[in-house]
């Protein structure tokens, strides 16, 4: 078992300290790699504010991606068709959702970027990572886990 999650629970929780979003992210993370999952399949939905919408479909398999798909969702002024977009499978396996994460966290001096990353409390999985400029209209991201399954090894 990793300590390292506890240990910084502990040391914020004595300190009367909230842990700041990097803390959170890095628990997470820990969490997730000591869980040793390496096959599954996740599906993340990428929204772009009123522009765009994609599913991606991914399958890992011994910490290699084997398969990808995507849809998209036409908007609104799309009027009826869309286009899928060219993506990197890895960006979509759960070390790129938390590589996405982290980037968003560490975006250079933007205070006026607000950051939402929710986890599933099972395996610790980034399931929904949320970003708005709030000096901007229709910037809103969101990275959403649709689905996620383990695969037999």
């Amino acid at each position: 078992m990793n300590k390292i999650p506890l240990l910084l629970t502990l040391i914020l929780l004595l300190c009367g300290c909230e842990p700041t979003q990097m803390d959170l992210l890095i628990s997470a993370e820990n969490r997730w790699q000591s869980s040793h999952i390496d096959s599954y399949q996740i599906e993340v939905r990428v929204v772009n504010s009123i522009w765009h919408l994609q599913n991606h479909q991914i399958t890992v398999e011994n910490g290699v991606v084997t398969d990808t798909q995507a849809t998209c969702i036409p908007a609104p002024f799309q009027q009826g068709e869309c286009e899928v977009r060219e993506f990197t499978a890895e960006d979509f396996t759960v070390t790129g959702l938390f590589a996405h994460a982290r980037t968003m966290i560490e975006w250079p001096d933007d205070n006026d970027l607000v950051i939402e990353i929710e986890f599933d409390p099972t395996n610790s999985v980034p399931t929904r990572i949320r970003t708005d400029n709030t000096l901007m209209t229709d910037d809103d991201t969101l990275w959403q886990v649709i689905s996620f399954e383990l695969l037999e090894p």
